[in-house]
């Protein structure tokens, strides 16, 4: 990958940044899925309700799932012309009976930074539209299948002819361990890459290759934290376990932005995924230099 793996200089933490993220998960942090209906749709309301303060028009994509009414709510930031989009999703559901802090309250309170980021951008100067997404049904029993938030929205965009530049999905970016030993991969990853879980990776397909090291030499670029990035073959476990998935079946390039996930972070889908578990100065840290490369993608 292009870039320097890990930053010579650490920047001062942004303070009011790491405050927004730990009140989001914080307020996020319930168990939340269609076997908890309230909670999913508060989920929801906090979300719709959070983008509405900060002055942006809230659409919302409903859907049945098992007799229940669900929907995906995405933000729109237009660019001049028609011309392929940009996604950045993160799924707002939590797995059976957990609260799901660093799954995926992380990836949505990251989303909803970065979308406050994005307030003061000029639309016309824009060269992609941005879609800010944000998923619903990303956990089992949905995942890969298209009860998936994520594949309808993909499919939505298919069918609309609409070409898409770029995916990002934000899956899980607040737990970071520093012990040797605590990183953990499939083979044959752990031959190339370290064995502390003090980065961000960045997780492409094959044929996502090209955007992957893009991505990869943009946040180098502007971040203060370690990053790694890889390209590799679905079928290797974790590759492919997020909402990433859904836009690689229609086609379009797409990169997963993750902490690893089980594989450093022992609380993965347990009732103990709670929020005191999450550095929330390293995230933020991850959250800011992401706000850069997507400013960048769209450009």
């Amino acid at each position: 990958m292009p870039g320097t793996a890990v930053p010579p200089l650490q920047h001062a933490t942004n303070l009011p940044l790491v405050t927004s993220l730990k009140q989001h998960v914080s307020a996020l942090s319930v168990v939340r899925n269609v076997t908890e209906v309230a909670a999913l749709d508060r989920a929801a309301e906090y979300i719709e309700t959070t983008l509405t303060a900060m002055g942006y028009q809230v659409q919302s994509q409903w859907f049945e799932t098992r007799g229940v009414r669900v929907r995906n709510l995405a933000v729109v930031i237009s660019a001049a012309s028609r011309s392929p989009v940009v996604v950045v999703g993160a799924h707002y559901d939590s797995a059976h009976d957990t609260p799901g802090a660093d799954d995926n309250a992380s990836g949505v309170a990251g989303l909803l930074e970065i979308a406050r980021a994005m307030r003061s951008i000029q639309q016309a100067s824009l060269k992609h539209e941005l879609h800010l997404v944000f998923f619903v049904n990303e956990e089992p029993p949905f995942f890969r299948t298209q009860q998936m938030g994520s594949y309808r929205y993909a499919e939505a965009l298919s069918r609309n002819n609409r070409a898409v530049e770029a995916m990002f999905s934000l899956e899980m970016l607040g737990y970071f361990c520093d012990e040797p030993g605590c990183q953990q991969y499939p083979f044959p990853m752990s031959i190339a890459f370290p064995d502390k879980g003090n980065f961000i990776a960045f997780v492409g397909n094959l044929d996502s290759r090209a955007l992957t090291r893009r991505v990869v030499k943009s946040f180098r670029t502007h971040a203060a934290i370690p990053s790694e990035g890889v390209s590799a073959p679905a079928f290797i476990p974790g590759i492919d376990f997020s909402d990433q998935l859904c836009f690689w079946h229609f086609g379009f390039p797409a990169v997963m932005v993750t902490d690893t996930s089980f594989m450093r972070y022992a609380h993965y889908h347990k009732p103990t995924d709670t929020p005191e578990k999450l550095d929330y100065g390293r995230m933020g840290m991850v959250v800011e230099a992401l706000g850069h490369v997507i400013h960048e993608m769209c450009m």
